[in-house]
């Protein structure tokens, strides 16, 4: 059958012949069955029609039929639909437009006449997407199936529009409260089961829909829920009885302005949801790459199969290393990415956007495309890797500014992946770095330091309260050479899973600059201090991110030996020194921007020397801008006095105790901002 299918196509309709893949020659054939049974429909409905128009209402009431065209057309560019989730991964989108409804007023005002808007629409419509789109020999044979399903469509409003009489009722409907009333609702539920019994032979029996593409059941729901707002017909035409064309068009013009405005709100949720989906795939991506144990890009591969397959859902999608590693791979619009567009990727550094019509830069040949983004996976180093291809399906509205975050985030998160990956394997030649790589290991394993250090002569604590689930503040203490420790403090000035991405990006970007570093300091050379691991830091992030998020960071190199502290504050809140011997309290002043606004803004960086006994207190606004029902705000004044009444106690207890001070201020209040806090004490000597 499918083969005596392919050779009737390709007879009737020879430019099908030369279609190269499978893809394009199952959908050809479904395009094909599909003509077979809507082209016996649509004579039958033609000829039906020109049989009863009557001819002097179409010469009398062209206006209105030329208005009712007009709306039919603009009307049916205006789509809402509601989106449900059938299982985890899976849903439904049911839509449906108004245009059906003043087809039904029109009929049910001029009868059978009344249907030509749709033929002309229909005509019209085929001839601009003909024109307009340089269609393809597949695209033709879609095109010219919608064309007949409308022809088809026109035999069901006949029928309906019989049985309407056959009933009583009465043309042109009388009012919205008249004998005709019922009759009209009746013929209305017909019309949508004739269309919902044509669709079921064209999706079970000519596409096979059952078998193939998971059951009519959804097809069938979509069909009910797109037709049931036919029945409001009756009020359009009942309108136009009682108030003629100004009450048509006033009754249209408010069912008009509520379809625009459902057909915004959908598509608002539809985006919301895409990008809230995307994000979370991204979150839980990003905690399975950190987890990832031992590091591999084999290992790599596995996590992005199973945590991409919904991301980009909306979309085709490649990703790869180059030269031929594959890490993932789905096809909505095409089967692979050609050769061509591939050794085009190997060039370029930069997001690229080709939108639909636009010359493919690959290629000299006038192709059709959906909207297309590529995006280079590089690493710190800023060495070409890999790429990142998406693209749109070609009737998806989707701009292209919600999925360039989500392509450049997993860019990131892949190249800093791979280079966790070569670092391994790196440090498994050289044995010099076991050490080193270790520690980076367990900090891998999340996304803040398990244990503080335990020094002699020097006392650590630190904790983290966040708001939500996730937190945009971050802390760590890095391990360096030579008897130094890194202290970072920072707040990316945001909330929700987006500070909580470009918390891991900054946190890993500081982490890796600041052990570079050191690392060049063993080998003699120049040291990265706090103000190069800033500037360092920042060009990345302003390289690989597009987003209006900043953070305001804090980092200090401290020299366990001598007590020697080498700061630069980014924006963030001044860390307050105690000195029990004298009395004195210090606030570490800001030395420069937060990270992220400018590439043009230095760091300055400053000295100073704990001396025994004396308090570091690291935190972040969350703990000053604390408050209670009553707008109060724990403010530095009160850390300022908790941090005295505690200056002579362990690290950990005063820690514990400002913690304490500031729920003792907001008592039952949910915390509005994460909390952060980090207390180095240099203990005095007995």
């Amino acid at each position: 059958m499918d083969q005596r299918v392919q050779t009737l196509r390709e007879l009737l309709f020879p430019r099908t012949a030369s279609l190269q893949t499978e893809q394009e020659r199952r959908i050809a054939d479904m395009f094909f069955r599909s003509l077979l049974l809507l082209i016996p429909l649509s004579i039958v409905g033609v000829a039906w029609l020109l049989s009863v128009t009557d001819w002097a209402t179409l010469r009398d009431q062209w206006l209105l039929l030329l208005i009712g065209t007009g709306l039919i057309a603009l009307l049916a560019q205006m789509p809402f639909f509601v989106i449900m989730e059938r299982e985890p991964g899976v849903t439904l989108s049911l839509q449906t437009t108004i245009d059906t409804v003043v087809v039904w007023g029109i009929v049910l005002i001029l009868g059978p006449t009344g249907l030509w808007p749709v033929l002309l629409h229909a005509m019209g419509t085929y001839v601009y997407r003909m024109v307009s789109s340089r269609t393809v020999s597949i695209s033709a044979l879609g095109l010219l199936v919608d064309l007949l399903r409308e022809g088809g469509g026109v035999l069901t409003l006949l029928l309906a529009l019989l049985v309407y009489q056959a009933l009583g009722g009465i043309i042109p409907l009388e009012g919205l409260i008249s004998p005709s009333t019922l009759p009209a609702l009746v013929a209305i539920m017909l019309g949508i089961l004739l269309s919902g019994l044509v669709l079921i032979v064209q999706l079970r029996y000519l596409l096979r829909l059952e078998t193939e593409q998971g059951g009519l059941f959804p097809t069938i729901l979509g069909l009910l829920f797109s037709r049931v707002i036919d029945v409001t017909g009756i009020v359009v035409a009942a309108a136009y009885a009682e108030n003629g064309l100004p009450g048509f068009l006033s009754i249209v013009t408010i069912m008009g302005v509520g379809s625009y405005l459902s057909y915004q709100l959908s598509r608002a949720v539809d985006r919301s949801r895409q990008q809230s989906r995307a994000m979370q795939q991204l979150e839980q991506l990003g905690r399975a790459i950190i987890n990832a144990t031992p590091p591999s890009i084999g290992r790599l591969s596995e996590l992005i199969q199973t945590h991409a397959v919904g991301m980009l859902s909306w979309s085709s999608i490649d990703l790869r290393l180059f030269p031929h590693h594959i890490l993932f791979q789905s096809s909505v619009n095409a089967e692979a990415i050609s050769q061509a567009a591939l050794d085009w990727l190997t060039d370029q550094r930069e997001t690229t956007v080709i939108k639909r019509r636009e010359s493919l830069p690959w290629s000299d040949e006038d192709q059709q495309h959906g909207t297309i983004i590529t995006t280079p996976i590089l690493k710190a180093d800023d060495e070409l890797i890999g790429a990142i291809y998406v693209e749109l399906r070609r009737s998806d509205n989707t701009p292209a500014s919600l999925v360039v975050p989500v392509a450049q985030t997993l860019a990131a998160q892949i190249a800093s992946a791979v280079q966790s990956a070569e670092t391994y394997q790196q440090t498994l030649e050289n044995q010099r770095l076991t050490q080193e790589l270790e520690f980076a290991g367990r900090i891998q394993a999340s996304f803040l330091p398990e244990h503080v250090p335990s020094i002699p002569g020097w006392e650590f604590a630190a904790d983290l309260v966040p708001a939500r689930q996730t937190s945009g503040d971050f802390y760590d203490v890095i391990d360096l050479p030579d008897g130094k420790v890194g202290l970072v403090i920072a707040d990316v000035a945001d909330k929700g899973t987006g500070s909580a991405l470009f918390m891991a990006l900054t946190r890993t970007l500081i982490r890796t600059y600041a052990i570079d570093g050191a690392a060049a300091n063993q080998h003699g050379q120049q040291s990265r201090d706090p103000c190069q691991v800033f500037d360092s830091a920042n060009e990345r992030i302003l390289n690989d991110t597009h987003s209006d998020l900043f953070v305001t960071a804090f980092y200090a190199v401290l020299d366990l030996k001598t007590g020697r502290l080498t700061y630069a504050n980014g924006g963030h809140n001044p860390p307050l020194l105690l000195r029990p011997r004298t009395g004195e309290r210090f606030w570490l002043a800001r030395t420069g921007l937060p990270l992220g606004l400018f590439d043009d803004r230095p760091w300055s960086q400053q000295d100073l020397r704990l001396e025994e006994g004396d308090v570091l207190i690291l935190y972040t606004d969350g703990v000053t801008e604390a408050q209670n029902a009553h707008m109060e705000q724990f403010g530095e004044d009160r850390l300022t006095q908790a941090a005295r009444e505690l200056q002579h106690s362990s690290a950990q207890q005063i820690c514990s105790g400002i913690l304490s001070a500031v729920q003792e201020l907001t008592q039952d209040e949910l915390p509005f901002d994460d909390i952060t806090l980090v207390v180095v004490r240099r203990t005095p000597q007995t």
